[in-house]
């Protein structure tokens, strides 16, 4: 029912279970083990750098060695914002442009919305999911115009995946290529994300039951599950994206800065960056985090300690614990930051 991949260094430490530091890998398991009695199915990893030290599927059928490809909900929205400072890169974007030099059509109020502004969910557009069931784009773009601001542009943080969903339209008409073409030959394939996709395709992949199937409006193709939404990857495949940001291998120092952020700070403290986000614990340590959950099952983090190697990546395709609780994902993070922390990564 489950695999799990340790690091050949702690085979032999964790068998004296003498040192508590050195039985991390056993009671991560057991805090995983607990999960999945209360029904977590998914997969997790712990990393210092680009190195697991801590890994495993846990609550799976059997799934003959393939590795979990999960839909990361909106974990997808960072992965559009490295596709347009790509192109910001290659000069054919600016964080400065607005709405109206893409969309002749953008009524006024509209018009002069910026894409940093959609990038920091600053537009004042609402989460309407306007875009979803949309497959044709400029019809998409037509059903999110149509929706009144609820703040003027730049005046107010309100998420709205249909921030997002324009984003990923500007990629296109900057690029003249689909979303899904740009993103995988100019940041998945140089990553080395194997197991990473789009909806609603799963390929050769293991994509793990959702809790439910989606809606019919968003079972195919839809600008809905575009750019802010609708991509998959495995654990491995985030870290492997993180490495490859930390490493240059992407974009240069300056853009992934303007990735991370922070471009604004929130009442409560935390920090706004594009599709990443900020936070500080009491013990005054900070994590850069994205996220992502849907009501049909997807549910993924991606936790980073600011300062130091430690990242904690969990995903699972079975949802929330309980209605109005926390996802899985949360919970399995919970568990791993209470055993892991910066002194894991020496």
């Amino acid at each position: 029912m489950r695999t799990l991949v340790f690091l050949a260094v702690f085979l032999a430490s964790c068998a004296s279970g003498s040192d508590p530091e050195r039985s991390a890998p056993l009671r991560a398991t057991q805090a995983m083990e607990d999960l999945v009695v209360r029904g977590f199915a998914g997969s997790v990893l712990v990393a210092c750098g680009a190195a697991p030290i801590f890994s495993g599927d846990f609550g799976l059928p059997p799934h003959d060695g393939r590795t979990p490809s999960y839909w990361v909900a909106s974990i997808s929205k960072q992965f559009t914002a490295a596709a347009v400072l790509r192109l910001v890169e290659r000069g054919r974007l600016r964080l400065e442009d607005n709405l109206g030099a893409f969309f002749p059509y953008a009524p006024r109020d509209k018009s002069g919305i910026t894409l940093l502004q959609l990038a920091t969910h600053r537009s004042g557009l609402p989460q309407a999911y306007a875009a979803d069931g949309h497959n044709d784009r400029e019809a998409a773009a037509r059903a999110i115009f149509a929706g009144s601001l609820e703040s003027a542009p730049g005046t107010q943080f309100r998420y709205s995946n249909d921030n997002y969903a324009l984003l990923a339209m500007v990629v296109e008409l900057a690029s003249g290529e689909r979303i899904e073409d740009f993103v995988q030959q100019n940041l998945l394939t140089p990553a080395g994300l194997t197991e990473a996709g789009f909806w609603p395709e799963a390929g050769n992949a293991y994509v793990p039951t959702r809790l439910m199937p989606p809606g019919a409006e968003l079972a195919g193709p839809n600008w809905g599950m575009r750019g802010s939404d609708g991509m998959r990857a495995s654990v491995n495949d985030l870290l492997r994206w993180v490495s490859a940001l930390d490493g240059g291998e992407l974009l240069s120092q300056e853009s992934v800065a303007r990735l991370y952020g922070p471009h604004l700070t929130l009442p409560d403290g935390d920090g706004v960056g594009m599709g990443w986000f900020w936070s500080a614990t009491e013990d005054g340590k900070r994590w850069l985090w994205t996220r992502g959950t849907e009501d049909t099952g997807p549910n993924a983090i991606l936790y980073r300690l600011w300062g130091t190697p430690l990242t904690i990546i969990a995903a699972t395709n079975a949802g929330p614990a309980e209605d109005a609780g926390p996802g899985w994902s949360r919970q399995a993070r919970d568990a791993l930051m209470a055993i892991y922390d910066a002194n894991a990564c020496g």
